[in-house]
Parts: structure tokens; C-alpha cells; sequence
């Protein structure tokens, strides 16, 4: 008997920590993706440039290791164009 309530004991005091460890994500550094020196986190995604030419990618993670995954659109293009507009010397 004496052995069940120290069981019971020890039991009730390790349900908090067993429920600590369930609510942290993990205990390793944040996966993420690299790009010409820019860190990306999992599920951003960017413009890479490829011998291909320019493309899209997302960062993904599968068994612990991030990567990049290929995707079917284009980068996005900017429309701006400069205008020339005629300089004023002050006098």
C-alpha cells in the first residue's frame, strides 16, 4: 500500500511537468531556409534566382529538414517605370 501512494504521489507532481513539455513546440533551434544570405521561415516563401531564371519558392520542411519546394507561378514583376522629369537649378 505504502508503494502505491508513493506512486501516486510522484505521479501527481510529474503532471504538470509532462504537460510544460507537451505545450513547447520542440526543444531544437527554428527551421528555416537561406537565400543569397536571407533567412526565411517555414511556409514564407521567395523570388530565387536559378540558371533557369528567376522563380518561385516556398520554404518547407519534411523529417526535419527545410528546403525549398518549387512553385508554378512567376516571380512578381514591378511596374514602375522612371520618369525623366526636367531638373530646376536654383539661381
Amino acid at each position: 500500500m505504502k508503494h502505491i501512494l508513493i506512486m501516486m504521489f510522484s505521479l501527481a507532481l510529474s503532471m504538470p511537468i509532462a504537460e510544460a513539455a507537451a505545450k513547447k513546440k520542440h526543444p531544437y533551434p527554428e527551421c528555416r531556409c537561406q537565400n543569397y544570405g536571407n533567412y526565411y521561415k517555414v511556409g514564407e516563401e521567395a523570388c530565387i534566382k536559378t540558371n533557369k531564371g528567376p522563380r518561385m519558392a516556398r520554404c518547407i520542411l519534411k523529417i526535419n529538414v527545410s528546403f525549398w519546394e518549387w512553385l508554378d507561378r512567376p516571380c512578381p514583376v514591378s511596374n514602375y517605370t522612371p520618369v525623366d522629369l526636367p531638373l530646376k537649378l536654383a539661381s
